[in-house]
């Protein structure tokens, strides 16, 4: 064949293919979309399981680079989950060129939405609404169904007013976050995307800046991990995550690691809907990892409010009732701190206790299981170290056993059970003392240096009732205290010096809040004290009297009773002269008020 001839049949066929390409761009330009409006409705249905409506026009723009505009599509929700739709597009538009089809590839110039609502809910048992029940029967988005590789390029991704709803099926709780802006860019359809996020939730704007797996990971069928690497920003705080979340197929598998650097409390406040001022300033880290409705937070360190605390924490979310599961130590935990500090000063209460109810519905909401040590508990006016703790908290009944603490320069340890199952709340006390100073603890209470005297003993407590007045009326057990080998320190009882304490014994049966002294005898080589009288909790009044027996007849004068009486919260001190053995002098023994008070 002759080159003129194959010219020739070269120059026709390239004007058929002109003329081909024309035809079909005139015949795709006269063509109304919006005539297949219902067949793109159930290819959609097919594809998702969903009702798929699109209310608005479909309109294509055919050059080399074609464009497609969408309008006011909405795609319904999952059988089980909320009647409100699942995702409402206002407004899509994709440029798209044609030549990269020659290759093999679909380049996607923009992608564009304007006015996005998505609704993101589970069932509280693994299942979420954006697992499509038909997702099975579909094709991977890079396969076409001859069987040609058709990867997409998108270029640039743009969302505009995006708003944002998480529904948790297990607790109810709904989340609400208002996208302003929403970025992402990849350089093919495998690689890395980024992602720049301007959003605002509960009156707090933010920023993301994230690098993401590729589309390819993310909507595809290959399976594995999801990387995610987000940097959260506002006013004064930062939060970072770092690791990888399963494709929803796989139920949402989480395995991340979180820190936060929080120095704006007024901002995590709003973010966070409670008042959170009292911490001052948070800094976190923990590693999240779970699926469906179990989570475990491992690795815990957290450091607030001249606080710390470190250990691993389980979370079922399955049950009628989340189930807690942690072990928790400690260097310094501050109560007070923790607390606010100390209150400002207000107008004393007339009243030790109250009749105001005690709410305990929360031990009925959750069940848990904590071990919790501490080096250090601050609480006011008390020095508390070495703490170890077992509480479970199931069914609304609350054990706390295995405690054991240093206190007073000794120990205490026991068991506490609180029943809040029940319409009348129950709590039981069993503790044993063993090497208390007394001294210590009145020093704690800012007594002075009083006496130096170990004690051992035991408290053994119980009530019911619906408030503090109501517990105090109901309260029986007892308080058994022994020590020896002490001494009331030098300037206590004025005219004398140190007086040496053979042994101490205490006591105090409790029956419906009546707190009786009936043994309560201090021996000396110098003198005996024994103490008489009782303590009405209910009535909040006490009237005890402190009747010395002088062995020898230098003390003979001393021998003079004292009695404690009064309101709890407002005692007197008084001396009975008229009852003196042998002799009377006035103002034996100095006694802080405060002391009774604070007991």
């Amino acid at each position: 064949m002759k080159l003129s001839r194959m010219a020739k049949i070269m120059g026709a066929l390239g004007v058929l293919l002109v003329a081909g390409v024309v035809a079909s761009v005139a015949v795709l330009k006269s063509i109304d979309l919006n005539d297949f409006k219902t067949d793109i409705e159930a290819l959609a249905k097919k594809a998702t399981g969903r009702n798929v409506t699109i209310a608005g026009n479909l309109d294509l723009t055919m050059s080399l680079a074609p464009s497609l505009n969408m309008n006011d599509v909405t795609v319904g929700n999952a059988a089980w989950a909320s009647d409100e739709p699942m995702m409402v597009l206002k407004s899509l538009k994709a440029n798209v060129d044609l030549l990269s089809l020659l290759s093999g590839k679909v380049n996607v110039d923009y992608f564009v939405i304007d006015g996005l609502s998505l609704v993101f809910e589970t069932d509280g048992k693994g299942l979420a609404n954006w697992e499509f029940e038909r997702q099975a029967e579909t094709a991977d988005l890079g396969q076409t169904a001859g069987g040609l590789s058709i990867t997409p390029i998108v270029r640039d991704v743009r969302l505009n007013n995006i708003d944002l709803t998480y529904i948790d099926g297990a607790t109810k709780a709904r989340f609400h976050v208002k996208l302003a802006r929403v970025n992402a860019n990849a350089a093919t359809y495998d690689s890395p995307m980024t992602l720049d996020i301007k959003a605002a939730y509960n009156g707090v704007d933010f920023d993301v800046n994230s690098k993401l797996g590729s589309l390819k990971h993310l909507i595809g069928s290959g399976g594995g991990a999801f990387p995610v690497n987000l940097n959260i920003t506002a006013n004064g705080i930062d939060l970072k995550i770092d690791g990888g979340v399963d494709q929803p197929r796989a139920g949402m598998k989480v395995d991340v690691r979180v820190t936060a650097d929080v120095s704006n409390m007024a901002a995590l406040n709003k973010l966070s809907g409670t008042d959170l001022s009292v911490l001052k300033s948070i800094k976190a880290a923990v590693r999240v990892q779970g699926r469906g409705a179990e989570y475990t937070f491992s690795d815990l360190n957290l450091v607030t409010a001249g606080s710390d605390l470190s250990g691993d924490i389980a979370v079922d979310l399955s049950q009628a009732r989340p189930k807690f599961t942690a072990t928790l130590k400690s260097k310094v935990l501050d109560v007070d701190g923790l607390k606010g500090g100390e209150a400002s000063p207000s107008t004393p209460s007339l009243t030790v206790f109250n009749t105001d109810p005690i709410s305990l519905l929360g031990m009925k909401m959750v069940d848990f299981d904590v071990s919790f040590q501490a080096d250090k508990v601050l609480l006011k006016p008390l020095h508390i170290t070495t703490v170890n703790v077992q509480a479970k908290l199931q069914d609304g009944l609350m054990k706390i056993r295995g405690l054991k603490m240093k206190l007073g320069g000794g120990e205490v340890a026991g068991t506490i059970t609180v029943n809040g199952s029940k319409k009348i709340p129950a709590v039981s006390i069993d503790l044993n003392l063993r090497g208390i100073d007394a001294g210590h603890l009145a020093a704690d209470f800012g007594a002075g240096d009083l006496a130096t005297l170990k004690l051992k003993g035991k408290v053994a407590l119980a009530s019911v009732g619906t408030s503090t007045r109501a517990l105090a009326s109901r309260l029986n057990g007892s308080v058994r205290l022994a020590g020896e080998n002490g001494r009331i320190n030098a300037g206590v009882v004025q005219g004398l010096g140190a007086i040496e304490i053979r042994c101490f014994v205490g006591q105090l049966p409790i029956k419906n809040g009546d707190v009786v002294a009936k043994t309560v005898i201090l021996d000396s080589p110098d003198f005996e004290a024994r103490v008489t009288g009782n303590i009405d909790l209910p009535g909040e009044r006490f009237h005890l009297t402190v009747v010395p027996h002088a062995k020898t007849t230098s003390l003979a004068s001393f021998a003079v009773p004292v009695r404690l009486k009064g309101a709890l919260n407002a005692p007197r001190i008084g001396f009975d002269a008229g009852e003196a053995i042998v002799g009377t002098v006035g103002n034996i023994v100095k006694v802080p008020v405060g002391v009774l008070a604070d007991i």
